[in-house]
């Protein structure tokens, strides 16, 4: 008799938050069909160390796929492995012989990845992740995007940063807000080396991470003393992303450098201490907590006017200035006689 192959191990701890689908919870544990024994079903162990967590033997109407229940949450600094080995049908589990079998281990992943910082571009998610304090050391995430309970995307990521690019048909929902959540994996073979490739351990997820919905659109701007005044009108935002939104002002010189300014749901001020050359641009982003979203419809800020001439009456001190318009829709005209300027 040979052991059990794994094909799956998962553990979700019911504890912890969901998929806004509905799954399992517990660890479970699926082994390859064409490993299984006739007449046999599998039994599995759950332990930490030698401490035993948990034992299961599976009916024999689903021989190769066994669910086991811890009754606490897994710790992520505590070692644990699930076992797996053939059995007699009807077996009590309590009876099971975990000492001399033919015994498949795998690792059981209970840590969790946390999402550190993540940047919506068109439609490629770039994601910086952090497994924590962990006795074993994930080798990379599963990302799972969501809208409402429909999974619309799916890839697995080795190491601790990654890209998800969103299918083109799922365009629409990308930009009205969808929810993302990560797994830490680990491949099941112990000499992976590298070789990020099934069959994997997956642990836990934390609560869904809501995607920006959209960008700021600009209505307004005006440019006074080295500031410039931004509004805009922004797309309402996934109600799962209440108090978590914030917004950016991004300035964009003719070297294509961009400096970003806090800003409102109205729009913002950018403070820069000059006025701004020809050749400049804006824009305004949308946050969610650590997921920054894609930069809306920059607006170009309009070339200086030129053929500046001023003519100044002397009997009456009136000055007429004239200039070549730039497409501008207005200007502002300051004078200065070296006291603050006056508008």
């Amino acid at each position: 008799m040979s052991a059990p192959v794994f094909s799956w191990v998962q553990y979700l701890s019911p504890w912890s938050p969901m998929f806004p689908a509905g799954v399992s919870t517990g660890v479970e544990v699926r082994v390859n069909t064409d490993s299984t024994q006739a007449g046999n079903v599998l039994a599995i162990r759950l332990r930490s160390g030698s401490d035993t967590l948990g034992v299961a033997v599976a009916s024999s109407g689903t021989p190769q796929q066994l669910t086991v229940f811890p009754t606490a949450p897994l710790s992520a600094t505590s070692s644990c492995w699930v076992e797996a080995q053939w059995v007699a049908a009807n077996t009590d589990p309590r009876n099971v012989d975990w000492t001399n079998g033919i015994i498949a281990t795998a690792p059981v992943v209970s840590s969790v990845a946390t999402l550190q910082a993540a940047t919506l571009n068109g439609l490629t998610l770039s994601m910086a992740w952090d497994f924590g304090a962990a006795a074993l050391t994930p080798a990379g995430v599963n990302v799972n995007l969501f809208a409402g309970n429909a999974s619309i995307g799916w890839k697995g990521l080795v190491g601790s940063s990654g890209d998800l690019t969103i299918d083109s048909r799922y365009a629409a929902s990308a930009t009205s807000g969808v929810s993302l959540y990560l797994q830490a994996v680990t491949p099941i073979d112990p000499s992976w080396n590298g070789a990020f490739q099934s069959p994997f351990s997956i642990g836990p997820t934390l609560a869904g991470t809501t995607l920006p919905a959209g960008a700021p659109t600009i209505t307004g701007v005006t440019c006074d003393a080295g500031a410039l005044r931004v509004t805009w009108t922004v797309p309402p935002q996934p109600p799962a992303a209440a108090g978590l939104v914030g917004f950016d002002l991004l300035v964009t010189n003719r070297d294509g450098a961009t400096t970003v300014f806090p800003a409102g749901p109205t729009g913002g001020i950018a403070a820069l201490g000059q006025a701004p050359a020809d050749g400049w641009s804006l824009a305004g982003r949308i946050r969610v907590g650590p997921v920054v979203g894609p930069a809306g419809p920059s607006v170009a800020l309009p070339a200086r006017p030129t053929g500046l001439t001023v003519a100044t009456n002397p009997a009456t001190g009136i000055a007429t200035l004239s200039w070549t318009p730039n497409g501008a829709t207005g200007y502002a005209v300051s004078f200065s006689d070296g006291r603050p300027p006056v508008t």
